[in-house]
């Protein structure tokens, strides 16, 4: 083996651990919002970046988040088919702050209200809607790009999200109304 080869792979090593360490977070924050349950969050996150560790070989090069982001979402959807799966409560998400900005209180339980909102109307989505909307309005993929994640015709991705969408328009609705504000 040539003195080629031990570099190549050194600087492969050392380019997914720049993509390791700059992704953690993104990949935590996106299997949280795919319904992935706190407890589980960090073996699934290690999960997602096993795969690609294992598949990087066959990375072609392009957007890496994008495929580190369709990586997790299958990872999400294999979890959420094992029979034993609970859905995460309401407060199991409430509790996981994956960004701290140290806001004033009022300011943190506007915002720990907003995201317990947010959880509860993904949740009620079904999981092609939920992946689709995460992906595209909270984790800025384009649509093109999300039909090539998921393997489905891009008008699928539209239809998807403007269903998502209507639904969470419904619930964050209904919520208006519970709390009596127009």
């Amino acid at each position: 083996m040539s003195m080629g080869g031990r570099d190549d792979r050194k600087e492969q090593a050392l380019t997914f651990r720049v993509l390791y360490d700059a992704s953690f977070d993104r990949v935590w924050r996106l299997l949280l919002r795919l319904g992935v349950r706190e407890a589980d969050r960090e073996d699934l996150t290690q999960d997602v970046f096993v795969i690609a560790a294992t598949r990087w070989s066959e990375f072609d090069g392009g957007s890496e988040w994008a495929w580190l982001s369709a990586i997790a979402v299958r990872v999400a959807a294999n979890y959420r088919r094992r029979p034993r799966q609970q859905k995460e409560s309401v407060e199991e998400v409430v509790g996981a702050d994956v960004i701290d900005h140290r806001p004033g209180v009022h300011e943190a339980l506007a915002a720990r209200e907003a995201r317990a909102t947010l959880m509860r109307a993904l949740s009620t989505l079904s999981d092609e809607q939920r992946e689709t909307v995460v992906l595209h309005d909270l984790e800025g993929h384009a649509a093109p790009e999300i039909s090539k994640m998921l393997a489905v015709p891009l008008n699928t991705v539209y239809s998807r999200l403007r269903l998502g969408r209507q639904a969470l328009a419904r619930f964050v609705e209904g919520e208006d109304r519970k709390r009596g504000t127009p």
